[in-house]
Parts: C-alpha cells; structure tokens; sequence
C-alpha cells in the first residue's frame, strides 16, 4: 500500500528550509531525495509521503505540526551580528547556530509563560547600564550583584567549579544560561561563535558555546552578561580589537572590559604575591600566567590582558606573547563532550533556572509529563532524576 501524501503548502516547506539555514542541495541529501524533488515539493509540484514530511521535519528541526499551519509563521526579530573576522563583519548564520538561536527564543518564551502561570516572584535582573560608563565600575557593580567573592573563587578546584558557580551566580539573578549542543550535526563552531544573548526582559538569555573551553565559557557568559546591561543583545564572538572602528566595535571592547574585569578585578591582582613579586618588568613567563590564570580561573590571555590594562605589562609584549601563541595556545584541549547520563546533560545544557520552572509546572499540574520531557529534551522517567540534579549544589560540567 503507497505511503499517504501529506498535503502541505510547498511555500511552508521553503520557508522552513530557507529559515533554519540549509539550502536545498543539502537538505535534499539529508531527507534522502534528490534536489529536484525537495523542489517540486516546495513548488506545489508534488506532495511528499507522510514519512518523507517527517524526515524532512526531524532534519529541519522543526515540529512537524508545523507544516500543517495555515499561514507562516511571523519571524522572529533578527539577532544583532557583533562578530568580526579581520575587517570584514560575518554575515551568514549555519544551520546549527540558527537552530539555538530559536531554541533560545522558544524556552525564554515557555519560562514566561510557566512563570506568568505559576503566579510566582522570580528574580528579574534589570540592571543595565552605557556605554559613556566606567567598565571597570560596571564590573564592580555586577560583581557585587552576583555575589562571588574572592574567596570564593579561591575555593573553586576546577575551570568546571568557575564556570558552573560564574553560570548559577548569573541565574540567581533571572537570566537564562544555556549552552549550544554537542550532537554532530548541531555543533556550532567556536569560529563562527562564542556565544550570543537575548536582551529582552522578563527572563533575558546567554547562550556559550558547548564546545568551548569552561575558561573561555566564562568569559563569555559575562560578556554576554554585559550586552543585557547595555540592553544590546546578539552573536558574539572572541576577537582581538585595539581600535575600535565602529559602534559595534565599541560595544564589544565595552563588554571584553568589563567581562574580565569581573573575573579579575584590579585590586585583587595587583595584590596577588606573583604580581607584587614580579615587579614592574612588562615580561612575563608562562609559569607565572599559569598561577595568575589558576588563582582566579580563567584563560591566560584574560591574565595577561588585564595585566595590560592596570599598567603591569606593555602592548609590545602583549601583542608580541599574543603572536607567539596562534600556533601554539597554551589550553588547548580535547573538547569532546563524554557520554553524560541524561539529568546531568539536561542540566549542562539548559542549566538549573529553566528546568526549575518546567518542574514547579508540571508539580502545579500545568504541565504533563509529557510536554515537561519535551521542553526539556529527556524522558519522561527522568524528571525524578533531573530534579534531583537541579538541586544539587554544583555539576560535572
């Protein structure tokens, strides 16, 4: 018996083909059909099975729902682009970055809703600040919002403590962590970017890049951080700037000040024992930016950069160490994420603050199991497990 065909408007198909980044080549070898089929289908030419749609759905990741509205859907506003390669300013999005950037805009939207439900108080970070504003002040300021001291970092134990504590400090604070994924086919390349925010109230989003080093996760969380306060949202990624050229230059160099600012605030470097030791030589070994980077936790070419910025080393070293390092970085590691039981992956990849409302939903019975699994990509014989991970103080990673 001929499989069903599914009768869907071909313009829906193109629309959902064009808007999650593949062009019709690839996502007709993806499907398993040839390109002229994929666009007799979009052409109203031809109609394709009801398995076919589903396939094409699950490539396109895309509930197949879907295909079956009567008018397409309204687009999302677009994302701000801050990122930079050489002089040139990237344009194109890869399917996997355009799939968590409307991830990211589907849960801010059902943690809205859950909360609007629930009838709850949650945190709503509205802080903000400019531009015309000290970073190093800024910083401050944020720091104390969060409320990691400097005896707190000095107790982390791992890259992983000072991301997961930098990633909670920031949640408690009603802003939506996540990080992109790790299944091949939806990995998003730190070349392209190194994460990127929502700057929309309630429930703002920062979104880092899985695959990226935890260091450099933390820096670019609270880069990300700094663009909800400018109230300036969008794709970022981690580029060396001196000299600003543009606004979007100034809002990056802005958000990079104040980022490792936080994570390395002036007076508690200019008192570590390394730097009052050292003295006032720009040089500086890598057995001293490997301490400086362990005491707080982050990259060392965040411990060298602020190193600069308070007058402990000259931009001819700097940039002389920073040369030195493109072939050769100092952290560069096997990323590759290890297989991860399901409570700890749902909490990696979508942290403890959307998982808390998705829960408290289906324990006020707004949810079912069911729709709880789905929005939080697990079965539903997890939630008891999931729950218990989000309880739980700290994380593998």
């Amino acid at each position: 018996m001929p499989s069903p065909r599914a009768l869907v408007d071909g313009k829906t198909l193109e629309w959902a083909r064009q808007t999650a980044g593949f062009d019709i080549e690839i996502a007709a070898k993806k499907v398993g059909v040839s390109a002229e089929r994929l666009r007799a289908w979009e052409q109203n030419d031809l109609a394709p099975t009801i398995k076919q749609l589903r396939k094409l759905a699950h490539v396109l990741h895309r509930p197949i729902g879907l295909f079956f509205l009567p008018s397409l859907p309204a687009e999302a506003e677009q994302i701000r682009d801050f990122r930079r390669v050489g002089a040139a300013q990237v344009r194109a999005l890869s399917a996997a970055l355009r799939f968590e950037i409307r991830l990211a805009r589907e849960r801010r939207q059902e943690a809205i809703e859950l909360a609007r439900d629930l009838g709850r108080d949650f945190p709503r970070f509205t802080d903000r600040c400019s531009l015309d504003d000290d970073p190093d002040r800024a910083a401050e300021r944020l720091r104390n919002r969060l409320g990691v001291t400097i005896d707190d970092q000095r107790g982390w134990q791992s890259k992983y403590d000072g991301f997961n504590a930098w990633r909670a400090a920031v949640e408690r604070l009603g802003v939506l962590v996540f990080q992109t994924g790790a299944t091949p086919s939806l990995r998003v390349d730190t070349n392209e970017a190194r994460g990127f925010s929502i700057a929309e109230h309630p429930f703002p989003v920062v979104v880092a890049n899985g695959g990226d080093r935890p260091t450099a996760r933390s820096f670019t969380l609270l880069h990300e951080v700094a663009h909800i306060l400018l109230r300036n949202g969008g794709i970022c990624d981690f580029h060396h700037m001196e000299a600003p050229r543009s606004q979007v230059d100034l809002v990056e160099v802005f958000c990079n000040r104040v980022a490792g600012a936080v994570l390395v605030p002036t007076n508690a470097l200019l008192s570590t024992d390394i730097v009052q030791e050292h003295g006032r030589d720009p040089a500086w070994s890598d057995e001293e930016l490997a301490v400086l980077a362990r005491r707080f936790w982050v990259s060392w070419e965040v411990a060298l950069r602020r190193l600069l910025i308070v007058g402990r080393t000259n931009r001819k070293f700097y940039e002389g160490w920073r040369r030195e390092q493109e072939d050769r970085y100092p952290e560069r590691e096997d990323l590759s994420e290890p297989h991860l039981k399901t409570p700890v992956r749902v909490v990696r990849r979508h942290g403890r603050l959307f998982p808390s409302l998705v829960l408290a939903g289906f324990d006020e019975s707004m949810l079912t199991a069911h729709e709880a699994s789905v929005f939080l990509d697990a079965g539903p014989q997890h939630l008891d497990d999931i729950r218990q991970e989000v309880l739980e103080s700290r994380y593998a990673i």
